[in-house]
């Protein structure tokens, strides 16, 4: 996907996303299963501790738009 954000951290950092969404939804990270609600023009910061390595969808779970990549190296 052209333009789509990556973020990428090492196995066991603290993870810090800020999101901004223009609707109240909820933020899905994938395998990790952790949600997040998010209020309409209310920034909202996504913190988790990296502990599964790999590559993974951050998503508005109700219209299922894809916000971000997470991805965790060792």
């Amino acid at each position: 996907m052209v333009g789509l954000d990556r973020f990428s951290y090492t196995l066991g950092e603290q993870v810090s996303v800020w999101v901004l969404s223009d609707t109240d939804d909820e933020v899905h990270v994938h395998g990790y299963d952790q949600l997040f609600t998010v209020k309409a023009g209310v920034p909202l910061e996504i913190s988790v501790t990296a502990e599964v390595p790999g590559i993974f969808e951050v998503e508005l779970e109700s219209t299922h738009t894809l916000l971000f990549e997470l991805v965790v190296a060792n």
